[in-house]
């Protein structure tokens, strides 16, 4: 019987969410406290959190949406990933544009918003965008449109254990060669390509594998994760990877310490707003930061101000992420799927995934 729920995999979002913010707001982080130095080696490999995004997707929607899922009703699914990811995209896209880059020639910029308008940025080699968080949006439509029925019609026959996990450990691993250059030479759509699919094979193996030692195979994707920190200098992304997938796989059964801190009320909501989390944080560093920033730094007390300006950042942060999710993403997404004539109905999964 599948679970409804899964509160773990809600909660590690807000990790991964937190992850990518952090990262990109370190510049300010250690000038406002040179002590956060030490989480330096954690802090600089936020990058990794999209993959990390990656897989749970993969995972997230096979689990939503394979049970009733068929290629003749593949415009459904779109619709529906589009009504999470759309309105949310659109409002920060149009913050950004009128109110803080509005370009000086607005012809010109009308070829690069109509790419972020269609969530294309990823298909092309056209750098970050106007947000450029949300390039690995557009990768996500990418996946809906062509990973995920690709992976429906991969995974939904294998009944041998073994060979789902020597799928994923191949996809893994060809993730980190060349494959993705030489398969996909223009854009970044490669970077979900095989993770995506590992993602749906995991939830696969999720559906074969009943009663596996979900808790070691949690802490074990915990300590590889930390290896990898520690020694990403000298260690393959392949080992980062498979931490991510031992995570997701074992997180999925629920149990364990870890487990029980992600499924807390406050790693859920975190979860659930991780999406207008990470959509936003470049909106809030773009406005705030860079527009006060000069201010700040003439404070003749700015060392004795540092404690109160990272707390009002972080006030921030999560406020407009809560704005949006309350006011944007989860009313426009009901809206939406009302179009569809779906009602009140919900995925399995309550997560933006």
């Amino acid at each position: 019987m599948q679970t409804k729920h899964i509160l773990p995999l809600t909660g590690i979002r807000a990790f991964a969410a937190c992850w990518v913010v952090l990262y990109h707001f370190h510049p300010w982080l250690v000038m406002l406290c040179p002590a956060a130095r030490v989480l330096d080696p954690l802090i600089l490999h936020g990058y990794e959190a999209v993959p990390l995004f990656f897989l749970l997707s993969g995972f997230i929607l096979s689990h939503n949406y394979f049970p009733t899922y068929s290629l003749t009703q593949h415009h459904k699914f779109l619709f529906l990933r589009f009504a999470r990811l759309w309105p949310v995209h659109l409002s920060v896209l149009m913050l950004l544009f009128i109110g803080i880059d509005f370009p000086q020639n607005l012809f010109n910029s009308l070829k690069p918003l109509s790419i972020d308008l269609s969530m294309t940025g990823a298909w092309h080699n056209t750098g970050g965008g106007y947000n450029p968080p949300a390039w690995s949006i557009s990768a996500e439509w990418f996946a809906y449109m062509t990973v995920f029925p690709l992976a429906f019609l991969l995974f939904k026959r294998i009944r041998r254990w073994w060979l789902v996990v020597l799928i994923v450990v191949g996809l893994l691993a060809i993730h980190v060669t060349p494959a993705n250059s030489y398969l996909f030479p223009i854009g970044r759509c490669g970077t979900i390509f095989f993770l995506f699919l590992a993602g749906s094979g995991l939830y696969q193996l999720r559906l074969l594998l009943k009663d596996p030692p979900a808790e070691a195979i949690t802490v074990y994707g915990l300590l590889l994760m930390i290896v990898y920190i520690a020694f990403s200098k000298c260690t393959s992304t392949f080992i980062l990877y498979a931490a991510f997938a031992h995570l997701i796989f074992g997180l999925s059964y629920q149990r364990g310490f870890l487990a029980k801190f992600l499924s807390t009320r406050v790693m859920v909501y975190g979860g659930l707003i991780s999406y207008s989390l990470y959509m936003t944080h470049y909106l809030v560093i773009r406005a705030f930061i860079f527009y006060s920033w000069e201010h700040w730094k003439r404070l003749p007390h700015l060392p004795l101000l540092a404690i109160p300006v990272l707390l009002l950042s972080l006030a921030i942060f999560l406020g407009l992420a809560m704005v949006f999710y309350h006011f944007i993403e989860e009313p426009a997404n009901r809206k939406l799927r009302q179009c569809l004539q779906v009602g009140n109905h919900r995925p399995r999964l309550a997560v933006p995934a």
